[in-house]
Order: C-alpha cells, then sequence, then structure tokens
C-alpha cells in the first residue's frame, strides 16, 4: 500500500497532536494552545500552472519555476524562464496556478511578488490585475487591496494584511490590449489556519508558545 506525500503529512500531524494531548494531561504545567504557522513560499511542486496560450518558449510554468531572470534571450538563443501568451486581447490574457489542485486544499495567502521581464517590453506588464479565485473559481480578492500592477522593471508586492483564507487559484489578468509576460510569481502563505502548540507556564504563572 502506497501512501501519498500529503497523507504522510496528515497522518504526522494527528500524531503530533495526538501526543501533545497525552503529554498535557501528565504535565499539568504544559497546556495546547493555537497560533498562526510560519510563512512560506509554495514552491514550483505545490501548484498546477497554466496560461491563455504560449509563444514560442514562453510556457506558464516558466513563471513558476524559482527562477526571477527576467531576460528573455540568452545570448543568441532563447532561453529563458518567462511566460509569455501568444495573443494581446484585452482581458483574454492570463496566467495562473492552481494551489488546491497541487496541494490538495485550498491555501491562506499573505502576500505575493510579481517580477517582471528585464530586457525589453517591461510596459506589457502595465495595467495587469493580480485575483486570488476560491475552489467555485469566485474571486476573493479584498477589494481594500491594490491588486493592479505597472510596468515597473522592479519587483512589486501584493500585501494582504491577515491573510485570505480558502485561496484555491492565484491569477494574473491583462486587462490591456497586449500580451501578458511574467518573469516569475512568488506566492507567500501557509496551508492551516492554525498550528497546536505548547505553551510553557512560567514561574509567574504566565505561559511561553514553544512549537512542537
Amino acid at each position: 500500500l502506497q501512501i501519498s506525500p500529503k497523507m504522510k503529512l496528515i497522518f504526522a500531524s494527528v500524531l503530533s497532536i495526538l501526543a501533545m494531548a497525552h503529554a498535557a494531561e501528565v504535565e499539568p504545567n504544559r497546556q495546547l494552545q493555537t497560533v498562526t504557522p510560519p510563512i512560506v513560499k509554495f514552491g514550483k511542486d505545490l501548484g498546477v500552472v497554466s496560461q491563455s496560450s504560449s509563444h514560442s518558449e514562453g510556457t506558464a510554468s516558466n513563471a513558476y519555476d524559482g527562477n526571477t531572470d527576467g531576460n528573455w534571450v540568452h545570448g543568441d538563443a532563447v532561453q529563458n524562464s518567462v511566460s509569455h501568451t501568444a495573443a494581446g486581447v484585452a482581458g483574454d490574457e492570463w496566467w495562473q496556478v492552481d494551489l488546491s489542485a497541487g496541494m490538495g486544499t485550498p491555501v491562506v495567502i499573505t502576500h505575493i511578488a510579481i517580477y517582471n521581464r528585464q530586457d525589453c517590453c517591461w510596459d506589457r506588464l502595465n495595467g495587469a490585475t493580480v485575483h486570488l479565485l476560491d475552489v467555485n473559481g469566485q474571486d476573493i480578492t479584498p477589494t481594500s487591496v491594490n491588486n493592479v500592477l505597472t510596468g515597473s522593471t522592479l519587483a512589486q508586492e501584493i500585501l494582504f494584511p491577515g491573510g485570505v483564507p480558502n485561496v484555491a487559484v492565484v491569477k494574473v489578468v491583462q486587462t490591456a490590449d497586449t500580451v501578458l509576460q511574467l518573469a516569475e510569481v512568488d506566492i507567500f502563505g501557509y496551508e492551516r489556519t492554525t498550528w497546536t502548540t505548547f505553551a510553557e507556564r512560567a514561574s509567574d504563572g504566565t505561559f511561553t508558545t514553544s512549537f512542537s
């Protein structure tokens, strides 16, 4: 019987929680509490990428491979890490990564960093928008967040204060009449809304949190 890495992680988490619960019973100076887990960057193996179309070597996976190099051409060869759609129809050019398909569950997103093409044509990113979608494809991007990108050559960060839960898909849409090019999309957050930890009772009666 083969067990997937995802199931192994779930089993390990359950066993850890049971062990901590038992320890709490026999160690009265320790109690369980829940805290927000550490924020991580979701790697290329934790998502399924796609885009509206692909031009030449500019496949969707180029923007989610961990490489922020924004040069389309190296020397005389097209050896790049930049995604590039084939057409330029306003609103119809998009790139996305399905995190729920890669991880098996929606996640909490805290911030996203977008890297633009560097060797030319960086203005093509101007006006593109970043969206968070749930498992039903509904846009759950907070209206208070500025999700519009510019044609800057600098990395652009979109912050989601407090984190947005239940995110299944991160999608970039080009609303202008041009192609969509992305050097890299870095997505940060965490899978679970809480972690169970031990809080140690100090001599003054207060508790100090420690991960276990």
